[in-house]
């Protein structure tokens, strides 16, 4: 600890080039997987945070956690409602990690959206995330 407090640049660096690896991976791997969803690569941060084609933010994490991934829907960051579009994913896993979760991520898509003519769900009580 004594050395990495007297000189925390090398130690920053490594860490700010694997989140960055980490982005990129996860980044590629949702424009392969999910070509239709929409997003501004940050330039910091730990989180993309992605603009669904439909406002089921809810109902894709959800089925997003059937399929192994947890996620924080849009709606949670947004006291006054809104954001129904949007997910948030942070890339602070291994890229491996983060190139499976994008293929878990198209796979609870398409199941969200192959029930489309159903009624959108509302919002489900008695469970909190933090994230």
């Amino acid at each position: 600890m004594l050395r990495v407090l007297a000189d925390p640049e090398p130690l920053r660096r490594a860490h700010l080039a694997a989140l960055r690896t980490q982005r990129s991976a996860l980044v590629d791997a949702l424009r392969e997987a999910l070509p239709s969803w929409r997003f501004t690569v940050p330039g910091g941060g730990l989180a993309l945070w992605c603009e669904l084609p439909q406002p089921v933010a809810y109902e894709f994490c959800l089925a997003a956690e059937r399929h192994g991934v947890a996620l924080s829907p849009g709606p949670m960051f947004a006291p006054t409602g809104g954001l129904s579009r949007y997910v948030r994913i942070p890339w602070t896993r291994p890229t491996d990690e983060l190139r499976l979760t994008a293929r878990h991520l198209a796979a609870a898509w398409a199941e969200v959206t192959s029930t489309e003519s159903r009624p959108a769900r509302t919002r489900r009580s008695g469970r909190v995330m933090v994230a």
